[in-house]
């Protein structure tokens, strides 16, 4: 009989706990916000405040580092939280298998939107130009697209899965909480 209640306890110290995870995926959503906001927002009035006169270029590459100063921290900020909880990034859902349709999905949909924005004759007008400016925003859309997977398709999605939640759950709750901080973006 203490053989089965030890093992009902241990059973139930596995489950998590409901309203432990919503609140984690709530206070990440918010924290991202905040760290969006604060990097993007800010640095646009103190660089002038400090007597630097930026041009549009100019203004966007300080743009374009405020975003990566968010994203290092997130990352960092997520990197800490798996170890102090002792997971794996495996268990955020970084080993699965790829799918070549998806991919592929993918790709295709770049190519689409890549196509797509070249009939707007002002980015048209650019499209050949080679400078450090664009190879630095493109670095930052790389790197913030990565860390914007780990957060909200691993992180958030592991989360739910934990909780038992459906794949449509999962996919809903991780879109809506991207498009929040994606809005601000």
């Amino acid at each position: 009989m203490s053989s089965i209640a030890g093992e009902s306890k241990l059973q139930d110290e596995r489950k998590p706990n409901p309203w432990f995870v919503w609140s984690e995926i709530g206070l990440t959503v918010w924290f991202y916000y905040i760290l969006i906001t604060l990097c993007i927002a800010v640095p646009p009035f103190v660089v002038p405040a400090l007597g630097f006169h930026l041009s549009l270029r100019q203004g966007t590459a300080v743009t374009l580092g405020g975003v990566l100063v968010a994203e290092v921290i997130a990352l960092l900020a997520l990197v800490w939280w798996t170890r102090r909880r002792s997971l794996s990034w495996r268990e955020l859902g970084f080993v699965r298998p790829n799918r070549w349709v998806p991919l592929a999905a993918a790709v295709l949909f770049a190519l689409l939107y890549s196509g797509y924005t070249l009939t707007i004759p002002e980015v048209r007008q650019h499209a050949l130009e080679f400078s450090l400016f664009k190879l630095w925003g493109a670095s930052v859309a790389v790197f913030g697209a990565a860390v914007e997977e780990i957060v909200f398709r691993g992180f958030v999605l592991a989360e739910l899965q934990r909780l038992g939640r459906s794949a449509w759950v999962q996919v809903a709750v991780s879109g809506v909480a991207f498009g929040i901080v994606a809005h601000r973006v």
